[in-house]
């Protein structure tokens, strides 16, 4: 005799199913035929959807659904792929870049040996990259702006990653596949284009593993300052000849300030960069507690009156160049490279200055104080 179940016990049955289903993530494959979007989480210029022929990825240069470019990652021919869309067969075996910033998610991803050519090979800190480029497996492209053709021909790249909007330079030689991980407006969101990296590598599964390691350890990082009973005031400036460049409240290192428990003095400017005169400078700064991407010191013996700010001072002034290699009249720092992907290093870095009680054992890996400072 087979007992009827109550309402109760049929509402716990299905309270039951739903969280054995949702313990974990569903796969690609199982997402396959679904046309649903992949998980991101703070990246805002590119998104992508599972489709029964691999992915469809848009990239947006402002962040908005205006004016964005469309590729179709597709593991075969035989997909029905609109004629708007540009097809790029997947996974990608070889790779040019006109920008630095892709090369710590190759590494990560495990792919770095199928990059074949590169720009701007002067500025290029990675070991690896540069042995390789001496050996001749990666071909140098000249300047990101000026891509030389002709490597480009020789290093027979599948697609080619451009940082910029120029719209299908070289578009003969190879695809061209636009990235715009530098505008994104949080640290989080610059390395979560990891997964986009991965998508061209047919390794999604891979480059979100790896995301949620970072955003784990980031996230622990920034918990450390949730109950802090004081933050430090904290400007962060450049200068360029007269004109001093400033992380605006847009700009994605001023959330990084917050996060690391400081008062970020231009976080409601609504814009990711501002600029002033060295006036200016000195009438709204000058009793900031921290001075952050201070790449001028020269400037402190020209202009006393820096003298007088309360982040010189108290010896409170720094760069982010600790992992710098001189170059002929320019040097070549590594927060524009690896960084980029590791955000949490670049948190800790900043949580250990702002607060060293919360991680007295840090040793900082890309910041480090002026020179000039004493």
């Amino acid at each position: 005799m087979v007992k009827k179940i109550g309402n109760a016990a049929i509402l716990l049955l299905v309270f039951a199913v739903i969280s054995l289903t949702g313990c974990r993530r569903p796969t690609v494959e199982e997402k396959l035929g679904e046309q649903i979007m992949l998980d991101l989480r703070y990246a805002t210029h590119f998104s992508a959807s599972v489709t029964d022929f691999g992915y469809v990825v848009n990239v947006y240069p402002e962040g908005t659904s205006d004016g964005f470019f469309q590729y179709a990652l597709t593991r075969n021919d035989t997909g029905m792929v609109s004629p708007w869309m540009k097809r790029i067969h997947i996974p990608v075996r070889r790779i040019a870049t006109n920008s630095g910033s892709n090369f710590e998610f190759l590494r990560l991803l495990g792919v770095m040996d199928s990059l074949v050519a590169a720009c701007d090979s002067k500025f290029i800190y990675s070991d690896t990259i540069k042995e390789r480029m001496e050996s001749g497996k990666i071909k140098p492209l000249g300047s990101s702006y000026e891509i030389n053709v002709e490597q480009l021909m020789v290093a027979q790249p599948d697609i080619l990653l451009l940082s910029d909007l120029r719209d299908d330079p070289h578009a003969d030689v190879c695809p061209v596949v636009h990235n715009f991980e530098w505008k994104e407006s949080s640290a989080l969101g610059r390395a979560e284009w990891v997964k986009f990296i991965g998508l061209l590598f047919d390794e999604y599964e891979r480059a979100d593993s790896i995301f949620n390691e970072i955003e784990t350890r980031y996230n622990a990082l920034k918990k450390l300052t949730d109950t802090i009973s004081r933050r430090p005031t904290v400007f962060a400036a450049g200068s360029y000849g007269d004109t001093w460049y400033m992380t605006a409240g847009q700009g994605y290192m001023a959330a990084m300030y917050e996060d690391a428990g400081g008062d970020y003095l231009l976080k409601n400017i609504d814009q990711p960069t501002f600029t002033c005169g060295t006036e200016w400078l000195l009438a709204h700064y000058v009793e900031a507690d921290f001075w952050m991407n201070c790449d001028a010191t020269r400037l402190f013996d020209i202009d006393s009156r820096l003298h007088g700010m309360k982040s010189y001072k108290q010896g409170n002034v720094y760069h982010f160049n600790k992992r710098m290699l001189p170059g002929e009249g320019y040097n070549i720092s590594d927060f524009y490279e690896q960084a980029v992907a590791q955000p949490d290093v670049v948190l800790a870095d900043l949580i250990s200055v702002f607060h060293p009680e919360l991680l007295p054992n840090h040793t900082t890996v890309y910041l480090g104080r002026c020179e000039a400072i004493k």
